[in-house]
């Protein structure tokens, strides 16, 4: 991609010297996702800076300039130090964003949707809209899920692409990428590429992401037993499996792996996670469950973890290994596809340099069109779809068209449905899965069987021949299948090959003349056998409905005879009718019933290549912005950048959400139109210069305004879509009145003021909003008066010396304090405080509503933080939120609050902590991990069953109080269709502390309850035993609990020069479910 503006190619080594201050390990560990998890996945309301951000989303949250959200979604937890050195904190729904060193007037832009939260500043946002840095580097919830947050790791890991050799750092902390020329390395976060440095890196840099795991009869399905019958079982064939890792030691797989290499972080090359084995036995098993080519040999790359993550420097680095050495190279395992991807640069490179055949699962993200993901989205994969025992296109099976539009993707499709093969680590052992991963070793090793038969053949020969034999038994488009199902037996006796094996005709660009057609295009049949082959060609388009246009396609000559060893050639002429409709065109040309070429096309609805110029505060060209639209009848989502000021975006005509944030030094204005009319002449200005402040006034002399923002929700296709700014500097921000409206929108102004420097009374913050329909109204002021207002009178415990807490993102007060909060009425509020230590410590601790609170006016209440004990708790959760421990069919997803105060209402976490989870179901462990701040996900058997799941965490260090938690949980369990929560129980301990958490020596009575994950309900739920310990659980002593009906209390007399007090407890239900719970320094003793 060319750059635009000529870049020092010296300054790349003063850039990477500084990364090579780290070790680079081979790779960091990735969890594998299976479903949509909390936050992840697949994966906020508020970010800052001190002069200004934008958000826009289109999700299930909504935005809250004070830092409380109004509704529910879910987002991963975390704190994210991104390239230039600006630390994200995401906290379920909230999102804080500290600027790095020398930063503090940089503006940050929030955009995404449930699965993404990006948080790009303004100084790299046009190398960003270039390409020249990559988005996901400033993706957050994507860095989270990825394990790239701070809590996991010190560093960053990139690949460089396109850096001259001459500026190439060298070492054993860069791993050289030579089919994408570059190298991966690691930057670490404490020492930042400044935008500066960025600007001037020759060439482009990426986030070295992780991709993925895409996870009897089906053999006789490809028709694999008549290449049996005729001597082709793969002898001779190399196939490399790139993928878990291959449990050499199974039956079923004696003496077929030659050759291993290992390019992950994991110890060896074993496969612990089980994929990997699936598929290579799928390949060329030899048990009960025979594979597709039993006599070809495997070469096993593990470039995926045990947990079925993997870098992308690992995967290209196989890759490289594996082309050479192998005829067949099988990658069940993706990441989500752009044009020039390195992972789709390296497959393309390394196949034309080696001969070798990629064979790559098309994607798990079906049945959406467009989600066929890299690398199956190279030209030269032959990328595989997954059909079930029918032929039947599986729902879940990734759809075209990919990302180039004349590259029609997938290839061909085979089976992927319950496909049984060998189970890693169980002798003897088979299991059934599902997914493209399945169904693309099926054709790997067809392929090898092929490669058998034809020693000289290279991939475009081998891919040519199993998309050309294909058959298509159910009528899919060419979007859903390709070429069609892969067959075996035809591919084996079929002499005849197209070239090319697939003609996507592109796009045909509005305006329609109707003499504007698909040029032709030429076809080569080449005859690989003895004879020559007489054929009739013929071909058939289908239009978006599935109706077939009579002679649409048209071939010339009608018929050929392509002589042994020799070639003819035909020309494809397209010619859609006047008037056709729009859509996708799917079709397909045959030559006699031998070999099928599949066709593709698209008819542009109405466009206009929109022309946008925008003005900064001075009335110059901008060079600093944001620009986003989402169409509301379609969702799809438009950005754009052009460094002078103008550019021009083509779109689709019709209404569209528009959010825009131009910055001009410290000044920062916001435009939003919920209604915005593109049509065949629209122009758009935008003029930073009719940007008005937001003016709030109270009743409350010297407050001075904090923050303030505004929140445009509306619904799009059923889903709210959200855009929104805000800022912590509200001086400097400015908001445009909306010039469109819709019945749809609803806007929320919010403002926030805070005592004046060098306040000495009481401390207090307002957090104010009011709503409106449409959106930004023409009047930003807005008067309130104090007695109009709900106050809450908070509290703040001590937990630990020099400890501070913040209260929404806004005011931080050092441990314990009161503090006055006065918020607006008749909305939907949820709160969140921070705590971290101001002596250097590495903890830090969250509170936060788990429901939404919507206050009276004038209601006065109270409300306590922080105080003890914290421990574990399953407080009642909000409608449509995911429960705290829940299953889903197979799926176990972990994320219990260990560190919950009193407050009902409240769940409590700690970053920074160690967390040991294990699950296990008679024995066998199901999950062992360490968990830091995230969710954790296993599998679960599908028979009902008893479980035991424990967790033991310490927290990090400026804690005095709950420094370890510990429980053991039994339970049982069996497989669901919807989210259920898991019946996990919690023991809650009440005591009357003071505000450093500390209760009088001797006798003390504590109040005792039970809450249950999921269920308010807790009456079958037996009394609770209590011992207590004053030596941190070295010697434990019984407690009395006195009470009934689920009101405990249990009585505790501490020695004379107790410091702390440590808490078991046990309980179980009716149903047989327990607990065993231990909190180490409850409270503290005075």
């Amino acid at each position: 991609m060319p750059l635009r503006k000529a870049l020092s190619a010296g300054v790349v080594a003063a850039v990477v010297a500084a990364a090579l201050t780290a070790t680079v390990p081979t790779a960091a560990a990735g969890p594998e996702t299976g479903r949509d998890a909390p936050g992840a996945a697949g994966t906020g309301t508020a970010s800052a800076s001190t002069t200004g951000a934008a958000t826009t989303d289109v999700s299930t949250t909504s935005a809250s300039t004070t830092g409380a959200a109004t509704t529910g979604g879910q987002r991963p937890r975390g704190v994210v130090t991104l390239l230039t050195g600006d630390v994200v904190a995401v906290g379920g729904d909230d999102v804080r964003v500290t600027p790095g060193a020398g930063r503090e007037k940089i503006v940050f832009h929030r955009s995404g949707g449930p699965d993404v939260l990006r948080v790009i500043p303004s100084d790299v946002a046009a190398d960003v809209a270039s390409g020249r840095l990559d988005r996901a580097l400033f993706d957050v919830a994507g860095l989270i899920a990825q394990g790239y947050d701070d809590a996991r790791t010190d560093h960053l890991p990139l690949i460089v692409t396109g850096a001259p050799d001459a500026v190439r750092p060298a070492g054993d902390a860069v791993r050289e990428l030579p089919s994408v020329d570059g190298y991966a390395l690691d930057v670490p976060k404490s020492r930042p590429l400044l935008a500066s440095a960025a600007e001037q890196v020759p060439g482009r840099i990426w986030l070295d992401a992780k991709a993925r795991t895409t996870l009897d009869r089906t053999a006789a399905q490809i028709g694999a037993p008549a290449a049996w019958a005729a001597g082709l079982t793969g002898a001779g064939a190399k196939v490399a499996v790139l993928d878990t890792g291959v449990d050499a030691a199974h039956p079923d797989l004696a003496g077929a792996v030659v050759e291993s290499a290992n390019f992950s972080d994991s110890a060896d090359a074993g496969d612990r996670d089980g994929h990997g084995t699936h598929v290579a036995s799928t390949i060329t098993g030899s048990g009960r469950y025979r594979g597709i080519a039993p006599d070809a040999v495997i070469l096993n790359g593990k470039v995926l973890d045990d947990r079925g993550g993997g870098a992308y420097s690992w995967i290209i680095a196989g890759m490289e290994w594996a082309a050479p050495r192998a005829d067949v190279v099988t990658m069940s395992l993706g990441a989500p596809a752009s044009e020039d991807d390195p992972l789709t640069l390296a497959l393309d490179r390394l196949t034309a340099e080696t001969g070798a055949l990629f064979v790559v699962a098309a994607g798990n993200s079906g049945p959406r069109a467009s989600t066929v993901g890299s690398p199956g989205s190279a030209a030269s994969a032959l990328t595989v779809g997954a059909v079930d025992r029918d032929d039947v296109p599986a729902p879940f099976s990734s759809r075209g068209p990919g990302p180039d539009e004349r590259v029609l993707k997938p290839d061909v499709t085979a089976p992927g449905v319950g496909v049984v093969a060998a189970e890693a680590g169980s002798p003897d052992g088979h299991v059934a899965m599902s997914g493209t991963s399945m169904a693309a070793p099926h054709v790997a090793g067809a392929a090898a069987i092929l490669a058998q038969q034809h020693p000289d053949w290279l991939a475009p020969q081998l891919k040519a021949a199993l998309m050309g034999t294909a058959v298509d038994p159910k009528g899919a488009t060419v979007y859903e299948q390709g070429a069609g199902r892969v067959d075996l037996a035809r591919a084996t006796t079929t002499p005849l090959q197209a070239d090319p094996p697939s003609l996507g005709l592109g796009t045909l660009r509005f305006p329609h003349d109707d003499g504007e057609q698909p040029s032709p295009r030429t076809v080569t049949y080449r005859n690989t056998g003895d004879q020559p082959e007489e054929v009739a060609l013929t071909a058939v388009l289908r239009d978006p409905s599935g109706a077939e246009i009579p002679g649409a396609v048209s071939v010339s000559p009608s018929s050929v005879t392509v002589p042994a060893g020799g070639s003819a050639e035909v020309v494809v002429t397209t010619t859609l009718p006047a008037g056709s409709p729009i859509g996708a065109y799917s079709g397909v040309l045959l030559a006699g019933d031998a070999v099928r070429v599949p066709i593709g096309l698209t008819r542009e609805g109405e466009m206009r290549d929109l022309p946008v110029r925008v003005l900064d505060h001075e009335g110059g060209p901008a060079s600093m912005y944001t620009f986003w639209l989402l169409n509301t009848a379609t969702g799809e989502e438009h950005r754009m950048f052009g460094p002078s000021g103008s550019t021009t975006v083509r779109l689709p005509v019709g209404d569209y959400l528009m959010h825009a944030v131009i910055v001009l030094g410290e000044k920062a204005t916001t435009f939003v139109e919920p209604a915005l009319r593109i049509d065949g002449s629209s122009v758009l200005e935008l003029d930073a210069r009719r940007g008005v402040p937001m003016r709030v006034a109270v009743d409350e002399p010297g407050a001075v305004p904090a923050a303030v923002g505004v929140a445009l929700t509306m619904d799009v296709l059923g889903r709210p879509a959200h855009a929104s700014s805000f800022s912590y500097a509200p001086e400097t921000m400015l908001f445009v009145p909306s010039s469109t409206t819709s019945e749809a929108a609803k806007t929320t102004l919010e403002h926030a003021l805070v005592p004046p420097e060098g306040f000495t009374g009481l401390p207090y913050q307002y957090a104010l909003k009011w709503a409106v329909e449409g959106g930004v109204p023409h009047d930003l002021s807005r008067e309130f008066r104090k007695r109009d207002l709900a106050h809450v009178n908070a509290a703040v415990a001590s937990g630990g010396s020099g400890n501070v807490v913040q209260h929404d993102l806004l005011t931080t007060l050092a441990t314990p304090h009161a503090i006055l909060l006065h918020y607006s009425p008749d909305v939907p509020w949820r709160h969140r405080t921070d705590l971290w230590s101001e002596q250097g410590g590495s903890g830090k601790g969250t509170q936060e509503h788990v429901k939404d609170v919507v206050y009276r006016k004038g209601q006065v209440l109270s409300e306590s933080w922080y105080r003890g004990v914290l421990g574990p708790a399953f407080p009642e959760i909000g409608e449509g939120d995911v429960p705290h421990a829940s299953r889903r069919r197979d799926q176990f997803l972990y994320w219990v609050p260990l560190f919950t105060d009193q407050a009902a209402n409240h769940k409590g976490g700690r970053d920074y902590s160690t967390e040991h989870v294990v699950l296990t179901r008679d024995g066998e462990v199901l999950l062992d991990e360490l968990r830091r701040g995230q969710h954790l996900l296993a599998r679960m058997p599908q028979d009902p069953g008893d479980y035991e799941l424990s967790v033991d965490a310490s927290s990090g260090v400026g804690f005095d109080l709950s420094t370890r938690v510990s429980a053991k949980w039994r339970f049982h369990s069996e497989q669901t269709q919807a989210e259920e929560a898991v019946p996990l129980l919690a023991v809650r301990f009440a005591p009357d502390l003071d505000q450093r958490n500390r209760a009088p020596r001797g006798r003390v009575t504590i109040p005792v309850s039970v809450q249950r994950n999921g269920s308010a309900d807790v009456s079958d739920v037996r009394r609770p035993s209590v011992e207590v310990s004053y030596d941190d659980g070295r010697t434990w002593r019984a407690a009395p609990v006195s009470g009934r009906d689920g009101e405990w209390s249990v009585t505790t007399a501490s020695p004379p020069g107790a410091v702390f007090a440590s808490l078991r407890s046990s309980t179980s239900d009716s149903s047989g479910n327990s607990l065993v719970q231990t909190i180490i320094r409850a409270y503290a003793l005075r």
